[in-house]
């Protein structure tokens, strides 16, 4: 395989690793590692909803399921609009596990307290998208683990069996710690992998690169937005007087 940061090479790792173990999800290993060789595949999402949809309609088409994490404090992008509600919502209907990706961080930047702001924050993501999250990922771990924090039921999957008992590749900042996990496989009989998928989707540019197309993906997307809510004014100013009467008419009905 030719290690980079592609569709096409996750594919391979994805297919070799589907050749050489389990791939089960963080929830089913949450409590304790299982005998059996396995390789967890996990991905935060860190950026963009639009990618990791991406990622999860070709997993699904090879037949695997994977963990998804989500934010509700990024600033790239908000879970409780309705147009990435429904991206979210569609990667959990291809059979993924979505999960609350939780941020210490913004409570503590807050000066809030950081259990209740977990707790708070895992009871939204249930009521927004009506199922559990079976299990939670931290995000920015580096800064500080917290993991006692959570509620109990909740299994991290920075829990230390999964970090320490067994081999973890991540990718952060478009840079593997150890090299491309691709080179791992068969090398270990558990592997614990860290994908995130919007460094994954656009080829062949540099990270710094892609990290600016994302951007520019999300502004033409709010002026889109707003361009649409302009009309939506104009539209109301054009008929105001009528639309009033009939407000008038519902209230008096």
């Amino acid at each position: 395989m030719s290690c980079a940061y592609s569709m096409s090479h996750y594919e391979e790792i994805v297919k070799a690793a589907q050749a050489r173990y389990r791939l089960p999800l963080v929830s089913e290993v949450g409590d304790r590692l299982p005998d059996d060789d396995i390789f967890l595949i996990r991905h935060d999402i860190d950026i963009s909803p639009d990618a990791s949809l991406v990622m999860a309609r070709l997993e699904a088409d090879l037949g695997v399921r994977t963990s998804y994490y989500v934010r509700l404090h990024a600033p790239f992008y908000n879970p409780f609009d309705i147009q990435t509600y429904k991206i979210l919502a569609a990667i959990a209907d291809l059979g993924h596990e979505l999960g609350l990706h939780y941020e210490p961080g913004y409570f503590e930047a807050l000066g809030r307290d950081v259990a209740t702001g977990i707790a708070g924050d895992i009871a939204a993501f249930e009521h927004l998208f009506g199922f559990r999250s079976q299990s939670v990922s931290q995000h920015e771990p580096a800064l500080g683990p917290v993991m006692k924090t959570l509620p109990d039921g909740y299994p991290c999957a920075y829990q230390p069996h999964l970090i320490f008992d067994m081999k973890y590749f991540g990718d952060s900042g478009f840079h593997w710690r150890e090299g491309c996990v691709c080179t791992k496989i068969g090398k270990y009989p558990q592997i614990h992998t860290l994908v995130h998928p919007h460094s994954w989707i656009r080829e062949p540019v540099s990270w710094q690169e892609v990290l600016r197309q994302c951007a520019l993906k999300r502004s033409a997307a709010i002026g889109q937005q707003m361009e649409e809510h302009i009309s939506s004014q104009e539209d109301y100013l054009a008929n105001r007087q009528r639309l009033d009467e009939e407000r008038r008419s519902r209230y008096d009905s």
